[in-house]
């Protein structure tokens, strides 16, 4: 089951929907072909899905009242060898990691409204796709997953290391502090991949980063997930632009190096088998351009950050700095969701 939320640029089989929806909706475009959805990213104007068949999906908009979506969402451009394993869409590009650990880049990504069989780059809308870039990072290591988002960039390898690069003047990229030296002696851009070294690698800690997800950008935003696998059990760290509760921190604050989410990491659950309480697992993290979204092993989706276009999906328009556990239409409490994406200003959930 797949559920969206907030601005609908998301999904094809949303045409005749309004603009916004404050509550989820139930999209049923994969269901329908018996296809099931591992991942969903979304860039500004167009969206990207990866298939339990190792296939990416895309579909665009078009940027005008009533949103125009393309007739349903195309194949991306096949793997001679391989299947993809991951994929993150930045503003107007797309991210893939493929089955080897390789890292591509397609630098702008559009779906003719035609809607053919297999979608094409803009630089070969009418023929042969573009081929992706290849992205290098931390040696023979290979990459596991990125997210990607304006002009900032993140990737995660298999040795759960994760490097960053691109804009960091919110501390968006979690290279830096935010102490008063850190702030003014640290650069806000990062020309260059660099190892993210946060807390949980602090004090002989041995986290290691399982997935990313960021959001957002330019003057007014700017944030990252960094979803992390401890001894003690999963830990979610947000660092960026706080001012419109993204980061989960319990404040609208300005900006925020690395911190963990303690409302969630204070969760737990009765594991029959281990017949005691164990913290409940952080399956999934998500990030639109100002909100942030969270599915756990529970099978509830938490939500937090701005609202304006009902992208919480709490049926309201007002903002939050804390997460908060979606609770309704009914699916929310009959179905157990394993997965979530973050458009913009919409977020989707599936199981």
């Amino acid at each position: 089951m797949l559920n969206n939320g907030g601005d609908v640029a998301d999904v094809a089989q949303a045409n005749n929907m309004r603009s916004r929806k404050r509550s989820p909706v139930d999209v049923r475009f994969w269901s329908e072909q018996g296809r099931g959805v591992i991942a969903m990213s979304f860039g500004v104007a167009h969206g990207a899905a990866l298939d339990d068949a190792g296939e990416l999906w895309a579909w665009n908009v078009e940027d005008r009242e009533p949103i125009k979506l393309a007739a349903a969402p195309s194949r991306w451009l096949g793997l001679a060898r391989g299947r993809y394993t991951s994929l993150a869409c930045s503003g107007n590009g797309l991210y893939a990691v493929t089955s080897s650990g390789a890292l591509l880049h397609w630098s702008s990504v559009a779906v003719p409204d035609a809607a053919p069989t297999r979608a094409c780059s803009t630089a070969a809308a009418s023929g042969t796709p573009a081929p992706p870039s290849p992205v290098r990072l931390g040696g023979a290591l290979a990459a596991v997953s990125a997210t990607a988002v304006a002009a900032s960039d993140v990737a995660v390898l298999d040795d759960g290391s994760a490097f960053a690069w691109g804009d960091d003047r919110h501390l968006q990229l979690g290279l830096r502090d935010d102490s008063i030296k850190a702030l003014r002696r640290g650069a806000t851009h990062a020309s260059r991949p660099a190892a993210v070294s946060g807390p949980w690698l602090a004090d002989g800690r041995d986290g290691r980063v399982r997935a990313v997800a960021a959001g957002g950008g330019g003057t007014e935003g700017g944030h990252t997930a960094f979803l992390v696998e401890t001894t003690r059990g999963d830990e979610l760290y947000t660092c960026g632009y706080g001012r419109w509760g993204a980061l989960g921190a319990r404040a609208f604050s300005h900006i925020a190096g690395l911190r963990p989410v303690t409302t969630l990491a204070s969760l737990r659950e009765y594991d029959e088998a281990l017949g005691r309480v164990v913290p409940l697992r952080i399956l999934g993290v998500a990030c639109g351009d100002a909100h942030t979204a969270a599915v756990l092993s529970s099978g509830n989706v938490f939500t937090w950050g701005w609202n304006d276009g009902g992208q919480l999906g709490d049926g309201g328009k007002a903002a939050t700095h804390t997460p908060v556990m979606l609770k309704a239409p009914a699916e929310f409490r009959l179905s157990r969701f394993a997965h979530v994406a973050c458009g913009p200003a919409s977020t989707a959930a599936w199981s």
